[in-house]
């Protein structure tokens, strides 16, 4: 019994080791997926402002070599926009030459067709004529001279017949001949015309080539453009930081210098315009829809989620209470106090220095005037950059034209 207890209390312990080692294992797989970028070490504000430094500078010298190739295809473009000008100015030729060659080929048949016709009336004469020789013929030598008055009028008209007949061999012979240099004159025409009509054809396969090489050529520009100005922003939302951290280091901020600023993403951007949601109703009147008046309840969502919870627009909703006309009935940052901090532009930049969300009622004209939330992120000068719920992210807006602002 003593030793059947040892065993069992052997064993248990075992139990509690081996169960201790999994735990450890377990604890070991779940940390990776525990951590959170943002719980990441803090860089001090003279860190941040060096990295920043650093992107603005590889930033710098992308968008010089997206503008150098931005040149080099506008130049290729160019080029082939001239090639495409050069030949159609050749085929415009070559049509020209058709069409003149088609009224000399109409020409020439209508000449041919008149000689065909002159022909056809020296055959009749010369049908005639024959008709004539023939019954002369059919009389001797004897009844000739006979039937004429002298000698001399035998012989005269026997010479006359001769000349005739001679007369419209000739002619019929020319009008053969032109009719044979005209079918000559006609076949080149028409051979003229063919081969034009090929160096045509070669000329719009090599237009065509060139408009399509014309238009990679034009897609990739715009490709390279498109990529170029997303630099441009990322580079104008880093020089509004690095203008936020110059305040915060050289003391244009109110507060410690040297204080640090966390290193995390600006909050995610969501579009209240979002078809997914757009049409979702956060309040008992008819137009109540996040689309319509839903740009705090959008601003509001973005920054619960950079703190860490992801949230949608309409699951925001369910943290706040609305009146029946729509408006929110006080609201707070994720859970954080609300602080109001109004025309206080130090520590507006002081707060975006230090990596918090700022949300601010904006301006906005139009057809009259109304009033909007959106979340700051960046500053420059006089100039605020934000996550805008109505349009898209890097939005600029003038230090004129924010009437309220809230941090935490």
């Amino acid at each position: 019994m003593l030793k059947l207890f040892k065993n069992k209390y052997k064993n248990r312990g075992k139990l509690r080791i081996h169960a201790q080692t999994a735990f450890a294992l377990f604890a070991l797989f779940l940390l990776p997926l525990l951590w959170v970028p943002g719980s990441a070490k803090a860089l001090t504000a003279e860190e941040e402002y060096q990295k920043i430094l650093r992107e603005i500078n590889e930033l710098n010298n992308s968008i010089s070599q997206k503008k150098s190739k931005e040149g080099n295809i506008t130049d290729d473009i160019n080029s082939l926009s001239s090639r495409i000008y050069q030949t159609q100015l050749e085929i415009n030729a070559a049509l020209q030459k058709i069409s003149i060659l088609n009224t000399n080929i109409s020409k020439t048949k209508e000449q041919i067709k008149k000689q065909e016709q002159v022909l056809s009336v020296r055959k009749e004469q010369l049908g005639s004529l024959i008709k004539e020789l023939y019954e002369y013929g059919e009389k001797s030598e004897f009844e000739l001279m006979l039937t004429s008055k002298t000698f001399s009028e035998f012989a005269n008209e026997s010479e006359y017949l001769d000349q005739i007949n001679q007369k419209i061999k000739e002619e019929a012979d020319e009008v053969v001949r032109i009719k044979n240099e005209l079918e000559i004159k006609a076949r080149k025409l028409a051979d003229d015309k063919k081969d034009i009509e090929t160096s045509k054809q070669t000329m719009l396969a090599k237009q065509n080539d060139l408009s399509s090489q014309k238009y990679a050529q034009s897609y990739l520009l715009s490709q390279v453009q498109n990529d170029r100005k997303s630099d441009e922003k990322e580079r104008s939302q880093n020089i509004a930081r690095k203008g936020v951290l110059e305040c915060i280091i050289y003391g244009g901020c109110e507060g410690d210098s040297s204080g640090e600023i966390v290193v995390t993403n600006k909050s995610p951007h969501f579009s209240q315009l979002d078809s997914r949601w757009s049409n979702t109703k956060y309040a008992p009147c008819w137009d109540c829809t996040i689309g319509n008046y839903g740009c705090l309840i959008t601003s509001l969502a973005m920054v619960r989620t950079s703190f860490g919870k992801y949230t949608t627009p309409p699951a925001e909703v369910n943290y706040h209470d609305f009146t029946d006309n729509g408006l929110m009935q006080g609201w707070d940052f994720a859970g954080r106090p609300k602080k109001t901090v109004t025309g206080d532009w130090r520590a507006i930049n002081k707060a975006l220095g230090q990596g918090k969300p700022v949300i601010v009622g904006v301006k906005m004209y139009g057809s009259g005037y109304w009033s909007h939330y959106i979340v700051l992120f960046g500053i420059n000068g006089d100039t605020y950059y934000a996550n805008d719920p109505a349009f898209e992210s890097g939005r600029s807006y003038s230090k004129s034209r924010i009437f309220a602002a809230y941090t935490y």
